[in-house]
């Protein structure tokens, strides 16, 4: 044992697997813990617990199970538990692409207010290279699905497909279902303001990096610098220097403000900020504010002249802004720098089921009656494309299944896109 080691990054990995399984159990949602198990993870008790826990010997095999084991846990503890884990030693398993890992735990349980001791014991964590270096068993096996990222395009899930899902979360469950790319807040909204604080924790920030690092992925987004009628640099400064932390590529912004002459002025601005931090500054029209539509947002580009300024077009918006398909082709190529990918009904939903059927009212690409094909057939053949679809029908489905979902309709129905180009 004392000359039996495993590269020291993947043994980096799977200390901070180690980490996350305890920090996710006490602090996290129960779907952030199970999300750390591949589908058919399975954890076994092989005896009762020693302290004031209580449990007998079980196995537990799946998501489904784990998630309700996990519940139960937390209702159990009413939330006021810890887990520590010691003496970790990560040791070679059967072939080079595997390795065992044991340590002893403690929890302890914290509802009286003096913690007391619940369980003690040892535990031992198998784990598989993925197609991603040294991704543990418990991580998941982050499968990528053919077709992402094909022609440099990559395909990528903006936030509010699962904005109730933590950052931490999200990255992992877009990792899982084959995304290459996720969007995050970073700067929550005004009608959203604990939807993520991301931009006022440094370290949460760094965090974030080294998790999406960790799993392949990257993060391609920082949202929502909304640019209302009192924004000003300084406010969105923050921001910019968590997108920077981040590695994101792009900022979304969209705008607010009435008076365009303002907006213009700020946009610029921004844009020149935003092009220090490495980070270009795309924004955004919507029928339901006042830069409602594609010839709008082409207007204020313009007006905003900085060659860090492009603009993002979501499908959805631009349907129901009345945009065409002849009007996107006359678009010039470098004025474009991404779009945001979804599905709906072609009938119109009336100016006040606008913002409703945004924000929770879209399906994914291929369920619906866009003419997303024909749209896709006039835009360069390696586009960026992020999935923002908040799907009308599974809001009441944990945030994990909803992206598991979202991926496998996105990537396939993107091969059949790409493949036709």
């Amino acid at each position: 044992m004392l000359d039996s080691f495993i590269d020291p990054e993947d043994e980096r990995r799977i200390h901070r697997l180690y980490a996350l399984s305890c920090h996710f159990f006490a602090h996290g949602e129960p779907e952030e813990w199970v999300s750390i198990f591949t589908p058919d993870g399975v954890f076994a008790k092989l005896s009762a617990s020693q302290g004031g826990l209580g449990t007998s010997a079980q196995t537990v095999e799946g998501h489904a199970a784990l998630l309700e084991m996990t519940k139960g846990r937390r209702e159990m503890f009413q939330g006021q538990v810890r887990h520590q884990q010691t003496d970790i030693v990560i040791l070679p398993g059967a072939d080079a692409d595997s390795a065992v890992g044991h340590s002893l735990i403690l929890v302890t349980d914290w509802r009286s207010g003096q913690g007391r001791l619940a369980a003690l014991g040892g535990l031992a964590v198998s784990t598989d290279r993925a197609d991603r270096p040294a991704q543990a068993k418990r991580a998941g096996r982050h499968s990528r699905a053919d077709g992402a990222g094909m022609k440099d395009g990559m395909i990528c899930v903006s936030h509010l497909t699962a904005l109730d899902a933590a950052p931490e979360l999200f990255i992992t469950a877009a990792a899982n279902a084959g995304f290459t790319g996720v969007g995050l807040r970073v700067l929550p909204p005004r009608h959203a303001p604990l939807q993520y604080p991301v931009a006022a924790d440094p370290a949460r920030c760094k965090a974030l990096r080294m998790q999406a690092d960790d799993l392949g992925i990257t993060v391609f987004e920082a949202e929502s610098f909304a640019m209302e009628a009192d924004a000003s640099i300084e406010t969105f400064l923050p921001g910019l220097e968590a997108g920077a932390v981040l590695g994101a590529s792009v900022l979304v912004s969209g705008a607010v403000d009435p008076d365009e002459t303002r907006l213009v002025e700020n946009y610029a601005r921004l844009a020149e900020a935003a092009a220090e931090f490495g980070i270009t500054m795309a924004i955004e029209f919507m029928p339901s504010r006042p830069m409602k539509s594609l010839r709008d947002g082409l207007r204020v580009l313009d007006k905003v002249d900085h060659p860090n300024a492009r603009l993002l077009i979501d499908v959805l918006h631009l349907i129901r802004s009345g945009g065409t398909i002849e009007e996107l082709a006359a678009v010039p190529e470098d004025k474009i720098a991404y779009v945001h990918l979804s599905d709906a009904p072609l009938a119109h939903p009336g100016q006040e089921g606008l913002t409703p059927e945004s924000r929770v009212g879209r399906l994914y690409p291929g369920e619906g009656e866009l003419p997303l094909a024909a749209l896709f057939s006039v835009l360069r053949s390696d586009i960026a494309v992020s999935l923002e679809a908040p799907h009308r029908d599974q809001q009441d489905l944990p945030p994990t299944e909803r992206v598991r979902r979202a991926g496998a309709q996105t990537l396939s129905f993107m091969r059949g896109i790409r493949a036709a180009a």
